[in-house]
C-alpha cells in the first residue's frame, strides 16, 4: 500500500481515517490505518488543511468495547481519541511536515430526504449538536437547512437508512424526533403593474395620526430580483419610516399572499 501511494518510510507518521465515532465517555475517536512511521499518546498530527490536534489515547477495537494500548505501528488499524480536527477520509501527518492527502472515496448522494423536527422545542440545539456528529459518523447522511421553509431536512440512501439515524437519536443522544415530509416551497412571480392605497388614522387626543402609504408594484426584467424606491409628495417623512414599509414589503415577499 505504501508504495502504492508512493509513502516514503522516512516520512515520519502517516495514517488515514478510516471512519469516525463518537462514544459516550470516550468522546471522538478516528479509527486510522497507521501507513507509515509510529503514533503513540500525546502524538501532535496534522491534516492536509493544516489543521492540528493532539492524540489523547490510543485503542483496539472490539465491537463496541475500546481497550487502551501502547504504539500504533506500521498497517494497524488503531482508533485515535479526540484528534479534534480529524474527519473521515482525511490524511494525518505529523505536525508541520505538511502532509499529501491521500484521495478518498466521494459520499454518495441522498436519494430520499425527510423533515426532521425534536418533539419539544427546547431540545433544537441538542438535535443539531447530534446531528452534526452523526454526519461526522456517517458522511452518506446529508443535513441541510433551508432557510424559505425554515425546515431541517436529513437525507439519506433510503428509508432504511433515515429510520436507522432517527433510532439513533433515540438511543443513544435520548432524543425524542418528528420526521414529515419535505413541504414544497411554491413561488409567484408579478406579471402586471399594480398600485395600491394604504391609509392610517389615529385620534386619541393631542396631535392625531395620519399616514398615506401607495405602493406602486410592477415586474422587473428577469433576475434583477427586488428593488424597493420611495418618493414623497407634498411634504416631509422621516426616513425610518421607509426602512418599516420596506421590512413589510420583504415580509410580504416570503410569505406570498
Amino acid at each position: 500500500t505504501r508504495q502504492r501511494l508512493k509513502i516514503d518510510d522516512s516520512a515520519g507518521p502517516v495514517a488515514q481515517v478510516l471512519k469516525t465515532i463518537h462514544t459516550t465517555h470516550g468522546g471522538k475517536m478516528s479509527v486510522s490505518r497507521i501507513l507509515s512511521g509510529s503514533i503513540e499518546e500525546g502524538t501532535e498530527l496534522e491534516n492536509a488543511a493544516g489543521d492540528n490536534g493532539k492524540v489523547s489515547g490510543i485503542y483496539s477495537l472490539m465491537g463496541q468495547k475500546a481497550t487502551k494500548r501502547g504504539v500504533a505501528k506500521v498497517g494497524e488499524t488503531v482508533a485515535l481519541g479526540k484528534v479534534e480536527a480529524a474527519s473521515t477520509g482525511d490524511t494525518l501527518g505529523a505536525k508541520g511536515a505538511k502532509v499529501t492527502a491521500i484521495a478518498a472515496p466521494a459520499p454518495p448522494q441522498p436519494v430520499l430526504q425527510k423533515v426532521i423536527m425534536p418533539r419539544e422545542r427546547k431540545d433544537e440545539v441538542k438535535l443539531s449538536a447530534s446531528l452534526a456528529r452523526m454526519v461526522e459518523e456517517d458522511p452518506s447522511l446529508v443535513v441541510t437547512h433551508r432557510q424559505d421553509t425554515g425546515e431541517t431536512l436529513i437525507g439519506g440512501q433510503g428509508e432504511m437508512h433515515l429510520r436507522v439515524a432517527v433510532e439513533r437519536l433515540a438511543g443513544k443522544y435520548a432524543l425524542a424526533v418528528d420526521t414529515a415530509a419535505a413541504s414544497v416551497p411554491y413561488r409567484e412571480t408579478i406579471r402586471a403593474a399594480v398600485s395600491k392605497r394604504g391609509r392610517h388614522k389615529k385620534q386619541s387626543g393631542g396631535h392625531g395620526q395620519f399616514g398615506d402609504v401607495v405602493l406602486d408594484i410592477k415586474p422587473l426584467p428577469r433576475g434583477e430580483g427586488f428593488v424597493f424606491a420611495q418618493t414623497i409628495s407634498g411634504g416631509v417623512v422621516p426616513k425610518q419610516y421607509f426602512s418599516a414599509i420596506e421590512a413589510g414589503v420583504r415580509e410580504a415577499l416570503a410569505s406570498g399572499p
